[in-house]
């Protein structure tokens, strides 16, 4: 692909809005159709069942990729990390179900975009580079979980978990254009 356009913006684009949603979360093995929109984007993430659904709480959530190139090959690295309030019995349940899964998430941006982390479909299949409708299942792109639980030291400091989800990849990680229905208690949903 040849570098033969840039990038206009108009008024309406340089008002910018940041922050994270919600953050849908799903083990790989779940997911049972992919369906690519050309390089940028997934029109389609079915799962055999609804993806995990975590409600954020205001400015505790962050989105980061950052790429760098070596020996040729340019690797993308997104950290998506979030704060959960209140750790008792049932959230911690939910944490420890996340434990040792190849993890799949959608953030969902303020601004009404969804971003992908864990799935690429980028060098995938059996061999290098070679393209298949399955190369986001043999690609080792999954997410990586880490939980670190705080309570601060004065009465007004939080009692909680921060999340956080890294995975590698070897493309840019691209847009969720599907529908997302929610599902009742606002804990799953749907992303087809």
């Amino acid at each position: 692909m040849a570098i033969d356009t840039g990038i206009a913006l108009d008024c309406a684009q340089l008002v910018e809005v940041g922050g994270l949603q919600n953050i849908f979360v799903t083990d790989l093995d779940n997911l049972a159709t992919v369906t690519t929109g050309g390089i940028t984007k997934y029109t389609n993430l079915v799962g055999t069942v609804d993806w995990a659904m975590f409600q954020l709480k205001p400015n505790t959530a962050t989105w980061a990729t950052t790429s760098t190139k070596e020996n040729g090959v340019t690797k993308f690295e997104t950290t998506v990390s979030w704060y959960v309030p209140n750790i008792g019995e049932s959230r911690l349940s939910v944490l420890e179900g996340m434990k040792n899964k190849c993890i799949v998430a959608v953030a969902e941006l303020r601004n009404g975009k969804f971003r992908t982390c864990g799935i690429s479909e980028a060098f995938g299949g059996f061999g290098f580079n070679q393209s298949s409708a399955t190369d986001w299942i043999y690609n080792d792109t999954y997410a990586t979980m880490t939980v670190e639980e705080t309570s601060g030291a004065d009465f007004v400091d939080g009692n909680g978990a921060t999340i956080t989800l890294m995975a590698t990849s070897f493309e840019t990680p691209r847009l969720y254009t599907g529908t997302v229905t929610y599902g009742a208690g606002n804990t799953t949903a749907a992303l087809t």
